[in-house]
């Protein structure tokens, strides 16, 4: 979500990467607000394997929103739609860190907490790749279909040779 929101809305409606990049504030909310209410959920109760169900089902939601309702211009209303998103964050990322300490001795604490980020860093850069790459065969498919529907028959050609890096 943090790579494809603002470069969503620099596609969408032009905007410069600072409101780009403003709209992820929501999110960034949510995600403050998840963390801290799963921190005093896991203090309380001391459970955290449903909370971490609850911040899949959360984060997919709010992809499955995105999909469906964001069509190019939308409201400042419907920007909050990725409140849940960040929601989920927070939650997950709490409830992996909690369940990771509670598994393991307290003097390998050092390195598991490192193999823990270093785990979601190659993870986000992965995600990112992955997503990239569907995301621009799928625009080479959808814009070689147009283009050649409206007359541009060697433009097939060009897509293929321009995307093939």
């Amino acid at each position: 979500m943090m790579f494809s929101i603002p470069l969503y809305f620099r596609v969408t409606e032009s905007a410069s990467n600072t409101v780009a990049g403003f709209h992820l504030f929501p999110a960034v909310v949510g995600n403050a607000l998840g963390g801290l209410l799963t921190g005093w959920v896991i203090q309380r109760t001391g459970k955290y394997k449903a909370l971490t169900i609850i911040a899949t089902l959360s984060s997919a939601f709010t992809y499955i929103i995105l999909i469906l309702r964001w069509k190019g211009q939308i409201s400042f209303w419907e920007s909050l739609e990725i409140v849940p998103g960040g929601f989920g964050a927070g939650i997950a990322s709490v409830t992996t860190f909690i369940a990771l300490t509670n598994v393991i001795e307290h003097g390998e604490m050092a390195v598991a907490t490192g193999g823990l980020y270093l785990s979601v860093a190659i993870g986000m850069l992965g995600g990112i790749a992955v997503s990239n790459s569907v995301q621009l065969s799928t625009l080479r498919v959808i814009l070689g279909k147009r283009l050649v529907g409206e007359g541009f028959q060697k433009v097939n050609i060009f897509l293929h040779l321009s995307f093939k890096s």
